[in-house]
């Protein structure tokens, strides 16, 4: 059953309030300067390099689950096309 897009978009946010990356330690070891340079030039390559490859297809699954809700459909779709073909940026996208 599809949810309404409040139902929908309160589930999100709770989610990403549980799951948000800026609550991992690593996060707070960073902004208190208590990495190496090693270990920050790791964490770079691993975050910057390695994590973006699989985003769109996150994204689809989002969009194919949101509600008929035209606006959060254009947003989801918008979020797609960049993250996969760099449609709005005119970049390479990131996969």
């Amino acid at each position: 059953m599809a949810l309404d897009t409040r139902e929908f978009l309160a589930e999100m946010q709770q989610l990403q309030e549980r799951k948000h990356s800026r609550k991992h330690r690593l996060f707070e070891m960073i902004e208190e300067g208590q990495l190496t340079r090693p270990q920050l030039n790791g964490f770079i390559k691993q975050f910057y390099l390695l994590f973006p490859k699989p985003f769109p297809k996150p994204i689809a699954a989002m969009f194919a689950r949101s509600p008929q809700d035209t606006e959060l459909e254009r947003m989801w779709f918008e979020n797609l096309s960049e993250e996969a073909e760099g449609g709005e940026t005119g970049t390479a996208g990131h996969k």
